[in-house]
């Protein structure tokens, strides 16, 4: 009875539970559900007939096909280029390997438990391994590290590429020497941390330059747009002074009641320019400022109001102001691109709690039912194709933002927007109501 649990624990359960931690591991980094899917399934088959049949001897030959399973199975479940699902495979595996070298340690120096050999022990370890590993990949950091290695530097891959090579020798020792590994636990284990806390400052610092450099890019991009805001503001504070003085001198002209009380009503309807975009000069971030002018000014030239509410001017965010600066252009530019001459569009802007709240409302000619409104969200999902009046004030309300965006943003849909704000915190919604018999589809952002 013993030998037959034996075997199943050795030939079932532990290599379940190594590749469990593996499937966790990419589908974290990759933003995937934990669902089982086919192709986890065939993985757990692969592996487990790989233990089987696959010889023992030499011992690393087992290992090494294992290995090649795994790169197999983020090539077929992974969607990107084929540098990038090497890197997450260097990424998890090297991750794995750090968290097991951690539960080594504890268990050798603490419980003098000197390998994951016997078939207690083992089982053990790969469970501790698995659970570390669904905790460990649940962390924000963690779940974003593959995200940050892809935009990192040239450098920076390089060093996670040499990160990996040192795991990947310290892993072959271990399979080849299991004993010997002991005598060099401590300086593994420093060695390893040592080149990992390098590496994770290499990519803190490689990030924060990248999001620094994008917000330069942004201002220098948007501050001619509040510049001219100002201008617009300072010429018509100046026309306002000379009408002032010309009200002043009414009084001259005409003494009596009268007369001054019929020159004041004629002025006052020839002078009607209020500074209508004055409310976005209150807003702490010029980028956005900016950006909310510059949308202003073209939906003026289409034919279409764009009102603001400045709830609360002084904005906090999760998000880098840039950041922030381009959702909020993406739905604006939406709102615009979805209306006609002679419509109007309310916006609303608001800062709670650390978040910035935006909410735009622009008309559409039919109710559009809730599913519809979430396929908006979903990948690959376009409007473009569909015909009937229904879909046609959707796709009015969801239309491509790349064909008029004027940043760096182009080609970011929907889904990518909400993909992304999520990431950073934060959410994006929409419905669509009824109000006094007209219909409007609102965006709500909150960042």
């Amino acid at each position: 009875m013993n030998s037959i649990l034996t075997l199943i624990i050795t030939y079932i359960f532990n290599p379940i539970l190594e590749t469990s931690a593996g499937i966790c591991a990419v589908k974290s980094m990759n933003h995937r559900s934990l669902r089982p899917t086919p192709a986890d399934f065939f993985f757990y088959l692969g592996i487990i007939l790989a233990v089987l049949l696959v010889p023992s001897e030499p011992a690393i030959f087992k290992w090494v096909f294992g290995l090649l399973l795994y790169l197999v199975y983020i090539f077929i479940t992974v969607e990107d280029t084929a540098l990038n699902r090497f890197l997450l495979f260097m990424l998890t595996h090297g991750s794995i390997f750090l968290l097991q070298c951690i539960l080594l340690g504890i268990m050798y120096f603490i419980f003098r438990i000197e390998a994951f050999n016997g078939t207690g022990i083992s089982f053990l370890g790969n469970f501790l391994t698995f659970v570390s590993a669904a905790a460990f990949f649940q962390l924000p950091f963690a779940k974003h590290l593959f995200d940050y290695v892809k935009q990192a530097s040239y450098l920076l891959r390089i060093l996670t590429l040499n990160t990996y090579l040192v795991i990947l020798f310290c892993l072959a020792f271990f399979k080849i020497y299991p004993q010997q590994i002991y005598e060099i636990l401590s300086l593994v284990i420093t060695l390893l941390t040592l080149l990992a806390a390098i590496n994770i400052w290499i990519l803190y610092y490689d990030q924060r330059t990248r999001l620094q450099q994008q917000e330069i890019d942004s201002y220098q991009k948007n501050m001619p747009i509040y510049d001219s805001l100002i201008h617009e503001i300072r010429a018509n504070q100046h026309e306002y002074a000379n009408h002032l003085q010309s009200l002043a001198n009414l009084s001259v002209i005409y003494k009596d009641y009268d007369s001054l009380s019929r020159a004041l009503q004629s002025y006052s309807q020839e002078f009607s320019n209020p500074i209508v975009n004055y409310p976005l000069l209150q807003i702490n971030m010029p980028l956005l400022a900016a950006s909310l002018y510059s949308m202003a000014s073209h939906a003026q030239e289409k034919g279409i109001a764009l009102q603001f509410d400045i709830v609360n001017a002084v904005l906090e965010s999760h998000a880098p102001e840039h950041e922030l600066t381009d959702y909020i252009t993406i739905l604006t530019q939406n709102a615009i691109e979805a209306c006609k001459a002679g419509d109007t569009i309310y916006a609303l802007l608001d800062s709670k709690d650390g978040a910035v709240r935006y909410e735009i409302r622009n008309p559409v000619p039919a109710m559009i039912s809730p599913e519809e409104i979430g396929n908006f969200f979903k990948r690959g999902y376009s409007t473009k194709q569909t015909q009937a009046d229904s879909d046609a004030a959707s796709e009015r309300a969801s239309s491509d933002a790349s064909s008029k965006q004027a940043d760096d943003k182009r080609g970011l849909g929907l889904y990518y927007l909400q993909t992304n704000v999520t990431k950073s915190g934060g959410s994006v919604g929409a419905d669509c109501v009824c109000y006094e018999g007209s219909y409007f589809i609102i965006f709500r952002l909150t960042l």
